[in-house]
């Protein structure tokens, strides 16, 4: 049995975000990071009772670092 509460894991909460969830009721979630568009659509369908039309995912690798001489992300 998949846990959904495993593959969501809070929503983003920033001004670019609440606009799209006024003007076209689109969500933005941080989710794990080997979820696909299937379990994340399972997720969302079984936790808050709605149907899902498509998803986009965006990946967004960190950025490269370097603080006193250490190299970090």
């Amino acid at each position: 049995m998949i846990k959904y509460n495993n593959i969501i894991k809070y929503p983003i909460i920033t001004e670019k975000a609440s606009f799209l969830r006024e003007k076209f009721n689109k969500y933005s979630l941080y989710v794990s990071v080997d979820a696909n568009k299937y379990k994340i659509k399972l997720a969302i369908e079984s936790l808050f009772s709605v149907k899902v039309s498509p998803i986009n995912i965006v990946r967004v690798k960190p950025k490269r670092r370097r603080f006193r001489g250490v190299v970090g992300y």
